[in-house]
């Protein structure tokens, strides 16, 4: 019997947005570009492409299947750990490393595996290729390279075009078809970025108000520290923020030197600010939808929305 084809290949797994659904076993949904408010959808509908993990999205191929298999097999043990140390938590029980190794874990897979990440890895491989291309068109050696073109093709390159071709590659004036195969090798590196992520501080929020955390098709936010040196800020001194559930929100930062590695704050109705704050962070880094379990965290986050606008 030939083996099932997934052609639906979630980026976001269905068991983490679970404690996200409301009574009727949907999302809220929120169209961040419209900044309005969309039909509530069930996880089995959303944050997916089809063949997401091909070669090229879209297409079938081997790696597509063989990516979604090893991913399903470790959303299978995560979503059996998940519940637990969600109860450590919201009881304050102690969290022995491995446990938040576990965690760092689901931060690192939900990190890497998304669009916005895959979107990003493409824009550094073209940036890296045309600054490539514009350092070396500016060296007599370039030359070399139209005349070998010319051997082999049994053509002649005028001094013009040879010209035109060096001004497109300076002004990096063209564009750069990339496939997936580096966003497939950073999926090698999930375990190593949940060491990072394990080592950083950690503030576990914890919402007891009325107000209750939003999650997206970006699950972890980063917001980055401004650094004038030319690699900017390092990994461990960005700001990670993930709602692991409506009442839990993690943000890990630059490792405490004091030894501490999480500390958990309870927010009341006192408090419900800061649960609009952190909502916008997550919401203004979403991919293209923010998600909640009641509609009124995003009715705030529409209206917090037009108000800077109206401000402007």
């Amino acid at each position: 019997m030939a083996d099932q084809i997934t052609r639906k290949q979630h980026f976001v797994p269905q068991f983490y947005l679970k404690p996200f659904l409301n009574d009727s076993g949907q999302v809220e949904v929120m169209n961040c570009q419209h900044g309005r408010l969309g039909i509530p959808k069930s996880p089995k509908s959303i944050c997916y492409r089809h063949f997401f993990y091909g070669l090229e999205t879209g297409t079938y191929d081997e790696s597509s299947q063989a990516i979604e298999a090893c991913f399903s097999e470790l959303e299978d043990k995560l979503s059996k750990c998940m519940p637990e140390l969600v109860n450590k938590i919201l009881n304050n029980e102690h969290m022995y490393g491995q446990e938040k190794w576990t965690i760092s874990l689901l931060m690192s897979m939900l990190w890497i595996r998304v669009p916005s990440f895959r979107q990003w890895s493409k824009q550094s491989q073209e940036k890296m290729l045309k600054d490539t291309m514009g350092i070396a068109s500016q060296f007599p050696g370039f030359e070399k390279g139209f005349d070998r073109v010319e051997k082999e093709l049994d053509t002649v390159i005028s001094d013009e075009n040879r010209e035109k071709i060096r001004t497109m590659f300076l002004e990096g004036a063209y564009n750069v078809e990339i496939n997936n195969h580096l966003h497939h090798k950073m999926f090698e590196s999930i375990e190593n970025f949940a060491n990072l992520f394990f080592a950083q501080y950690w503030t576990v929020y914890i919402s007891n108000s009325n107000r209750k955390f939003v999650t997206s098709d970006n699950p972890v936010s980063i917001v980055t520290p401004k650094r004038d040196t030319f690699y900017g800020a390092g990994f461990l001194e960005r700001k990670h923020y993930l709602s692991l559930t409506p009442k839990i929100c993690i943000v890990s930062s630059y490792p405490n030197t004091d030894g501490k590695n999480i500390k958990r704050k309870c927010l009341y109705e006192k408090d419900s600010q800061k649960v609009l704050e952190i909502n916008s962070i997550l919401a203004d880094r979403a991919y293209e939808y923010t998600y909640s379990q009641e509609k009124k965290e995003l009715d705030e986050l529409i209206k917090l929305r037009f108000h800077v606008k109206s401000s402007r």
